[in-house]
């Protein structure tokens, strides 16, 4: 039994897309608009396809497919059970934290790619950022839930910006290397 004075981790049915999946959890979306208020169900093996096993819900917005307000997700362990909202997931803040450490961006490096995300005004991305003091190319796009580009994955989220990432290319990586990077003395 957990305490009820200290927040508790997520069950199994209610973590990443491929648990749910094993689990059989019934996932929907609700919109939180003033005047639409829809309960729409999701299909867990669409959304794997389109995010991927390891995807968390957690806290994470939704689009309303009808208004286009702002909505959040809901899951449930089954028929005859009630959904309860997917919000303040502590496994899935613990896994985040794990996966943007293991970039090692600096503090340069996270300055740069907000204000980047910030000047981005258009779903698709634009060239990414390759001259960061890591070896990963970083661009941002506006979320409005299209599938991922090519090889990019998902990095996070800044303002209503999704921010994605990818591995560089041979050549990349070559120029990445030669190149002299951060502040420089006068």
């Amino acid at each position: 039994m957990g305490d009820r004075h200290k927040p508790r981790s997520p069950l199994a049915w209610q973590g990443t897309l491929g648990e749910m999946d094993a689990h059989g959890t019934r996932l929907a979306q609700t919109c939180n608009g003033p005047s639409c208020r829809t309960f729409t169900t999701l299909d867990v093996s669409e959304m794997i396809a389109q995010h991927g096993r390891e995807w968390l819900l957690w806290d994470r917005a939704s689009v309303c497919q009808i208004c286009g307000s702002d909505g959040h997700y809901m899951a449930s362990p089954g028929p005859a059970t009630p959904f309860r909202p997917l919000s303040t997931g502590l496994a899935g803040d613990v896994k985040r934290a794990r996966f943007l450490a293991g970039f090692k961006f600096t503090k340069r490096d996270v300055t740069r790619i907000r204000v980047f995300a910030e000047r981005v005004e258009t779903a698709w991305p634009p060239p990414p950022l390759t001259d960061l003091d890591v070896a990963y190319a970083v661009t941002a796009r506006l979320d409005l839930g299209h599938p991922l580009p090519g090889p990019f994955g998902h990095l996070g989220r800044w303002s209503d910006r999704e921010l994605l990432w990818r591995d560089f290319n041979f050549a990349e990586r070559g120029l990445w290397e030669r190149k002299p990077r951060g502040p420089r003395s006068l």
